[in-house]
């Protein structure tokens, strides 16, 4: 296990989550990252109360066992890697206005990386890209980084 100082910093966009929980492959990059913060503990997950109450909101519309769910709350709220953060002003860089609340708690959280598989995000122009302190990254290029290590 990673000391916490060590840990690289990410924010999971639900769509990576959701993937993971759904997933019938265990070996699916969506996994893959998920089990670098919660197995291997190389993943400090930064998390805001919006950011969370999504999470849940979407793995309960899509009929996820509560009981998995409740895992999964337990599991941000316990708080061993997982750090929280309040959100200040809104970084407006998406063309989906629900994205801003993943880019704002990457740039309060000072996150190296912001983990999706969301297009929207992943296609901000040089512009905004330049303006943020962090990449934004699919779970494939996340791991790829880490294989790097």
């Amino acid at each position: 296990m990673v000391s916490r100082k060590r840990r690289i910093r990410v924010v999971f966009d639900t769509n990576v989550v959701v993937g993971a929980v759904l997933s019938r492959n265990p070996d699916s990059a969506n996994m893959a990252v998920l089990k670098l913060w919660f197995i291997l503990r190389q993943i400090e997950v930064v998390v805001s109360q919006e950011i969370v109450s999504e999470y849940l909101d979407v793995l309960r519309r899509l009929r996820v066992a509560e009981r998995l769910i409740e895992q999964f709350d337990k599991r941000l709220s316990a708080g061993k890697s997982v750090t929280w953060v309040n959100l200040g002003p809104r970084v407006v860089a998406s063309r989906d206005p629900s994205d801003d609340a993943f880019l704002s708690t990457a740039k309060v959280g000072r996150v190296a990386y912001l983990v999706t598989n969301d297009r929207d995000l992943l296609e901000l122009d040089d512009k905004q890209r330049r303006k943020l302190r962090f990449q934004i990254v699919t779970p494939q290029l996340l791991l790829a980084q880490f294989a790097k290590k």
